[in-house]
């Protein structure tokens, strides 16, 4: 966790990824996986494995495990913290969606049987999600008891990356005929279907109150191998949920400083949750511990 007091480190066991914290800036929450499923984790190669859902108060320290028993994906608490929707894989090894109280006020229950995953919570208490079906990845909308569903966007997306906080717009990694780089990052107003494309490929997020948003860069270098770009945050005006990017998306570091951005702070750090401000984050760096032995020779 990053804040005015500089970095502290919260988790010490096991593999811990997803962190995201709450619009007050008061919670912290992520993913820790132990054992075989961190392993499998840390090699990119999960498989359906039990992980934990963890609760901090940064106020005080205190952490709590609210889920487990499950092998989640992807969550999403709501803005009163009193809800999680979540995706897990089940005896299928597929993944499903599931809602949960943190409060244990009612038991995890599965609201969907679809290939699900990537669920958000929007204002209103509708989840929007990501749908596998003949072969390509489509988003849908649903009530939260599963009824109502309806497809939200007529092409195929890679990753479902961000919903704003209020719901309006919705940024896609899409793919792209016809041009060299494959695929773009554009955000979508739900209302009208109105798409603005963002970059070829970044990563964007909202903070959880939508004052500030932010793209974040990976560089590909050889063997498919990833360094972490620069990471640049914009102050939204009210009443926008969208800086105002040029047409055909940013294509350099000039696009950017034009538009006012700034490099955040976070731009060597991995898995970043934004907070309250540019200077609050989490997110996650990874170490190894190795044991070393005594072995007789005969």
């Amino acid at each position: 966790m990053h804040d005015e007091k500089g970095d502290r480190q919260i988790s010490s066991e096991g593999y811990a990824f997803s962190p995201q914290i709450s619009a007050d800036g008061i919670t912290l929450y992520f993913l820790q996986a132990s054992g075989g499923a961190a392993r499998s984790l840390a090699s990119h190669n999960a498989r359906a494995e039990e992980t934990d859902l963890i609760r901090v108060d940064l106020r005080t320290g205190n952490s709590e495990q609210i889920l487990s028993g499950f092998s989640i994906l992807e969550f999403q608490a709501s803005a009163d913290g009193k809800q999680i929707v979540y995706s897990a894989r089940g005896t299928d090894n597929r993944p499903h969606l599931w809602a949960a109280s943190p409060s244990r006020r009612f038991p995890p229950k599965q609201i969907t049987s679809g290939e699900d995953d990537a669920p958000f919570l929007i204002s209103g208490g509708d989840i929007i999600f990501r749908r596998f079906e003949n072969g390509s990845h489509h988003v849908y909308r649903m009530k939260q008891d599963g009824g109502a569903l309806e497809k939200v966007l007529a092409t195929s997306v890679i990753r479902l990356p961000a919903i704003s906080p209020d719901g309006q717009w919705l940024v896609a990694w899409i793919p792209v005929a016809n041009e060299e780089s494959g695929s773009a990052v554009q955000a979508y107003h739900l209302a009208d279907g109105k798409a603005v494309r963002l970059c070829d490929f970044c990563w964007a997020k909202w903070s959880g109150d939508g004052k500030y948003f932010y793209l974040y860069f990976d560089i590909l270098t050889r063997g498919n191998a990833k360094r972490r770009g620069r990471s640049y945050v914009f102050a939204v005006r009210p009443g926008a949920e969208l800086p105002a990017i040029p047409p055909g998306g940013i294509k350099s570091e000039a696009d950017l400083a034009k538009l006012g951005a700034t490099v955040q702070p976070a731009s060597k750090a991995d898995d970043v949750a934004p907070g309250p401000s540019p200077a609050i984050y989490a997110f996650t760096q990874r170490t190894i511990q190795r044991n070393l032995y005594r072995v007789p020779l005969p």
